[in-house]
């Protein structure tokens, strides 16, 4: 799989060199996430994060913006009411939230709609998402998405 992967990436590559229809193609990176800069230079100085780790691009431009509800919604919505909650964990002093937070919700939405109930690693999370130092430089949904999109896991707390 990926040798297919790397050899569509050389095919789409080749093909912007040398095709005469796109003329010159020049390639820009994408601004920096003013929040995720800030981020770099608090954690350069030592500060310590606390769990949350900016995105390096901002992509809240790209919501719609005056999205509006095609149903009524309730005023209130806990799912604690309707048990689909999970048990409480605890991080300690290291800002793991975004795991934490990840797998609970990753939890309760499979206890809400099969009835099943699971207890994820997110030990297994911080340790196999693929980026430096997790446990004390924060994160957030790229270091999911990374940890899940490579088959790591979820694994079970009990394993």
């Amino acid at each position: 799989m990926r040798r297919f992967i790397g050899f569509v990436v050389a095919v789409l590559l080749l093909s912007l060199v040398v095709s005469p229809s796109f003329g010159e193609v020049k390639l820009e990176s994408a601004p920096l996430n003013p929040d995720f800069v800030e981020y770099l230079i608090k954690i350069k100085s030592g500060e310590k994060s606390y769990g949350f780790m900016p995105l390096p691009i901002d992509i809240g431009k790209h919501k719609k913006e005056g999205f509006k509800a095609k149903v009524s919604l309730p005023s209130r919505y806990d799912l604690r009411t309707y048990g689909y909650v999970t048990s409480v964990k605890d991080q300690g002093d290291y800002g793991t939230c975004w795991a934490f937070a990840s797998l609970g919700s990753l939890e309760s939405h499979i206890l809400r709609f099969s009835g099943s109930y699971y207890d994820f690693s997110e030990r297994n999370l911080i340790n196999r998402c693929g980026y430096d130092d997790p446990w004390n430089k924060g994160g957030n949904v790229l270091k999911v998405m990374a940890y899940l999109s490579k088959g790591d896991g979820p694994i079970l707390e009990s394993l």
